[in-house]
């Protein structure tokens, strides 16, 4: 049975998240639990988190805020934007380019 392979594409970087191929595995997993080490290992390997380098957002959860802006529209030129519990800060990063709230030498837009 072919594998479904599962594509994300982000302007123009593309990453394969089903690729068995290209996993990383860790070197120094001596000493911690298992929860420690499928965490690290879901980690390493996951695109979002790679992209969030890339691009970077201090967390991969940025991509969700843009997917829902993308889907509903939801910040504006213009609009106030009131953030509560704003750590690590990817949706704080992302909602001050929505609402173009950046100084303008600084506007970064994927």
């Amino acid at each position: 049975m072919a594998s479904r392979l599962t594509t994300t594409v982000q302007s123009s970087c593309y990453f394969c998240t089903s690729c068995a191929a290209y996993k990383t595995v860790p070197k120094n997993l001596r000493g911690r639990s298992k929860s420690s080490q499928d965490w690290l290992m879901r980690q390493l390997n996951d695109p979002y988190v790679k992209l969030a380098k890339q691009y970077q957002y201090r967390a991969r959860s940025a991509f969700k805020l843009l997917e829902i802006d993308k889907q509903c529209r939801l910040l504006q030129p213009g609009q106030v934007v009131v953030e509560c519990g704003a750590s690590p800060g990817a949706w704080t990063q992302v909602a001050v380019m929505g609402v173009n709230s950046l100084p303008h030498g600084k506007r970064n837009v994927l």
